[in-house]
């Protein structure tokens, strides 16, 4: 189930002291209609009721789809980031939730880009390994220097996947890269699996599957 902690907060701007709700956590198949507050930032905003400030809060939050079988939880750097995990309590409940995938992000960005990917019955496995592939070939290889990216649409009519990754960089607009074809997803998912040997199921504990997944996942923590 959901649920809700209502407390205070002080406006960064003109200092009003005011109540504030934050999840601690959201199953949206229980409660389908927090998901499209939190796709559009405003379950995570605080707005001033004195001076209208309006202002993203960054807290812990697990998201919880029992429809699709994953969790993702929202782990802030400020608030420790994953080692909150690294408990008994959590592990037992880890053990629990066999055939979930249990996921740790630190940021907003990477909480909506899980969603994003778990959607579409997607492998974010696969995908980091078609990011690392991208980095290697393609940016290092050419100069290229990047700040983010994020996989931000798939096309899952055609025989192959289509998948937009939007890139940012610092100094101009974003772009979009597209990875389409036999050698793009479908080869990653043989490539993960067969090459690189790391199981097609899902193990019971929460991972980070972001930037360093996958020399983990060389070393037998995939």
């Amino acid at each position: 189930m959901s649920e809700r902690v209502d407390t205070t907060y002080t406006c960064p701007e003109c200092g009003e002291i005011s109540e504030l709700s934050m999840w601690k956590s959201i199953n949206v198949t229980l409660n389908p209609e927090l998901k499209p507050k939190l796709l559009d930032g405003s379950l995570l905003t605080f707005i001033c009721p004195l001076c209208d400030c309006n202002q993203g809060v960054a807290y812990p939050l697990l998201y919880h789809d029992q429809d699709k079988r994953f969790m993702v939880w929202l782990m802030p750097e400020t608030d420790g980031g994953s080692e909150e995990l690294n408990t008994p309590e959590f592990a037992k409940m880890s053990a629990l939730m066999q055939g979930y995938r249990l996921r740790v992000v630190t940021t907003f960005d990477r909480l909506l880009e899980k969603i994003f990917i778990f959607d579409n019955e997607m492998d974010d496995r696969v995908l980091e390994l078609l990011r690392e592939v991208l980095v290697n070939s393609v940016f290092e290889k050419h100069g290229i220097t990047y700040e983010q990216l994020f996989y931000s649409k798939v096309d899952l009519t055609s025989p192959d996947p289509v998948i937009d990754l939007t890139i940012f960089f610092k100094d101009q607009p974003p772009k979009v890269y597209i990875i389409q074809g036999p050698d793009g997803y479908p080869r990653a998912v043989e490539l993960l699996h067969e090459k690189l040997s790391i199981p097609k199921e899902e193990t019971p504990y929460w991972k980070t599957v972001g930037q360093g997944y996958l020399e983990l996942a060389r070393g037998g923590f995939g």
